[in-house]
């Protein structure tokens, strides 16, 4: 008997070394593979195939065949699909417009601990989108995403820490948070540090460092 999984492994590790070349040339070849792998049933191959239609990667841009292979990998619980699935629902990509079910697929990814999936859910609950609102638990899901290293939930929950925002205010920990995000290239968060260490905010004052994070801050924003 043919072991599908091992020969699907296989055509989806050379697909993959196609693409790794980044020889647009080649894409062709490493698409047929990733066709190969997901006809027999090897569920990453239908992600990489989405990403593939979503980008137009070696292909044309067709949003309904890129839906059409998050979906399948969606079902198999393959958290990046339905993270993906969420947002097309989310934006009507590909398929109808729907926020429950946008809602529905994200909860999925969120519970498979998809950092993205988490952060929109936390803007959703915070901002009351499609949920009673509800900041403490949009914080929740901003520390949890930004604890798995989404920079926009780093960002956001210092922002939080900042404001009071869901959690009661902490500058020492919102000053953590902003300088995690800024040391990865968030301008926002390296405003607010400019900001922090021009009047001792979190941290000792210091000009010094502020001028620094304000000069980063522009040459992130360009």
């Amino acid at each position: 008997m043919i072991n599908t999984k091992i020969n699907g492994k296989k055509l989806f590790s050379r697909a993959i070394s196609i693409y790794n070349q980044r020889n647009y040339q080649k894409y062709s070849a490493g698409y047929q593979l990733l066709i190969e792998a997901a006809n027999i049933g090897f569920v990453m191959a239908h992600e990489w195939l989405g990403a593939i239609y979503d980008y137009g990667l070696g292909v044309k841009s067709n949003q309904k065949k890129s839906f059409y292979h998050y979906m399948i990998g969606a079902k198999a619980d393959n958290a990046n699909c339905q993270y993906h699935v969420g947002i097309f629902y989310e934006m009507g990509r590909g398929i109808k417009k729907s926020h429950r079910k946008a809602i529905y697929w994200l909860q999925k990814a969120a519970q498979s601990n998809d950092s993205q999936a988490m952060y929109i859910l936390g803007t959703w609950h915070r901002d009351g989108k499609g949920f009673k609102k509800n900041q403490n638990k949009g914080f929740r899901y901003y520390l949890k995403s930004a604890k798995l290293g989404c920079l926009d939930a780093q960002f956001s929950t210092g922002y939080c820490y900042s404001n009071g925002i869901g959690v009661k205010n902490n500058f020492n920990q919102a000053f953590k948070w902003y300088l995690m995000a800024a040391k990865r290239g968030d301008a926002d968060a390296a405003h607010n540090l400019s900001y922090f260490y021009k009047i001792g905010k979190g941290v000792n004052k210091n000009m010094k460092r502020s001028r620094e994070w304000a000069e980063r801050a522009k040459l992130y924003d360009k």
